[in-house]
Order: structure tokens, then C-alpha cells, then sequence
């Protein structure tokens, strides 16, 4: 400390050398400066790091979802198609007689003189079967052709008394005498099964029955082994 007011000394002496000198000068004593306090330094405070604070998600609400209503679509109407129906063929005509002339609605079919016996006698000529129905009314019972065949008719007859005849293209003719009414004209044409007239008792004749014969290119056959009526 000393060396240093010394030195101070000299420099005020040098430089005041002119306004004091001897004695009276004027000593500048230097005085140190006060040492600074050192000023504490404010320590920083830790900003603490916030916490993150868990934020509840919050939980998507499900829109319900509109269940589309299922609408019933109708069925298409199955349309008809036309139905091409088979125009039938035509059946082969063999003219052969094949089901019994008769058609009795209640009763049965029985012969009351057969082929070739009594009146029907010689058969070559007059070959015939006598049909008449048991258990039911003979008389006024449908007659029906047993063949096809084109019609001739002959009223009030000799002994056949309303007679009918069918005749085929194959050779093949049928007589039926002793009718009641007649339901065909001459020259008409029949198919199997039409109805040609009722069970009568024209002609020679001692009672309703049906007088039946049949031919084949002109020859007199017994009727039996081709009618269905037993």
C-alpha cells in the first residue's frame, strides 16, 4: 500500500507543480477502491418440466347404423308359354269291326240266337248273331257302329226292318236289322263307335233285339270271335 501512495505522490506532485510546492503540497492519498460486493447471482430456479397431463381420448360414439328394411321384391310371374298341342295322327283305318254294337246302360250283353241256328240258318246266307241285354231294358238301347266304314239305310225292310249296313275300304261290311229309329243317313260316313240308331223289333221279328252280321269281301262270318261284348 505504501509503494503505491508513493508513486500516486509523484504523479500529483509532477502535476501540480505549479499551484503548490514545498511543504503545502497537496499529497493525494489514493484510496483503493471498495471492493465490489459481488452481488449474488440470483441461481435460476428450475422451471420444473410440466407434466403432461393424460388427456382422456375420448371414446368415438358409434352412430348406429340404420339396418336397411329389407323390401320383398316379388317374384316374377312365370309366364305361360303356349303349348304347341300335337295335331293326332290319324288313325290307320283297317275297317275290321272290333267292339260290341251295343251299348247297354245298365245289364249285360247276351246272345239269344246264335250263329248259323234256327232263322239264321244256312249260315252262307243268313249267318247272324241275336243280341239283347239281361238285367236292363233291351229295347231302345244305343246302337254304335263297330267299324268305320260309309252308312246305307234301308227303312221297313224285308224281314231286316230298319236296317243300317257299314261298309269299310278294306272289304269289311256290318248289318244291323230289327232297328227301332235310325240316327245316320244314307251315304254318310262313321267312325268306329258313332251311334247309328236304337234296339227295336221291325221287321220279322218276334221281339226288341239287335240282328248282327258281318262280312268280309262278300263271305258271311260268325261275328263272335271279333266282338267285345262277352
Amino acid at each position: 500500500m505504501s509503494n503505491d501512495t508513493t508513486i500516486i505522490e509523484a504523479i500529483g506532485n509532477q502535476a501540480l507543480g505549479s499551484f503548490a510546492s514545498g511543504p503545502q503540497a497537496v499529497t493525494a492519498i489514493f484510496q483503493p477502491a471498495p471492493t465490489a460486493t459481488p452481488t449474488a447471482t440470483a441461481t435460476p430456479t428450475q422451471t420444473p418440466i410440466p407434466t403432461a397431463t393424460a388427456t382422456s381420448t375420448p371414446t368415438a360414439t358409434s352412430t348406429p347404423t340404420q339396418t336397411p328394411t329389407e323390401t320383398s321384391t316379388p317374384l316374377p310371374t312365370a309366364t305361360t308359354l303356349p303349348t304347341n298341342t300335337p295335331t293326332p295322327l290319324p288313325l290307320v283305318d283297317t275297317g275290321k269291326p272290333g267292339r260290341c254294337p251295343i251299348q247297354p246302360a245298365q245289364g249285360r250283353v247276351i246272345v239269344t240266337q246264335g250263329y248259323g241256328v234256327g232263322t239264321h240258318a244256312p249260315a252262307a246266307t243268313w249267318g247272324a248273331l241275336d243280341l239283347a241285354v239281361a238285367g236292363g231294358p233291351t229295347e231302345g238301347t244305343i246302337v254304335v257302329a263297330t267299324h268305320s266304314g260309309k252308312v246305307r239305310v234301308v227303312l221297313n225292310s224285308w224281314p231286316a226292318g230298319n236296317y243300317v249296313s257299314v261298309s269299310s275300304n278294306t272289304g269289311w261290311r256290318t248289318g244291323y236289322s230289327h232297328l227301332q229309329t235310325v240316327l245316320v243317313n244314307d251315304g254318310d260316313y262313321v267312325e268306329a263307335g258313332t251311334a247309328i240308331g236304337t234296339i227295336g223289333s221291325t221287321g220279322y221279328s218276334t221281339g226288341p233285339h239287335l240282328h248282327y252280321d258281318t262280312w268280309l269281301d262278300g263271305v258271311n262270318l260268325d261275328p263272335a270271335p271279333v266282338l267285345s261284348c262277352f
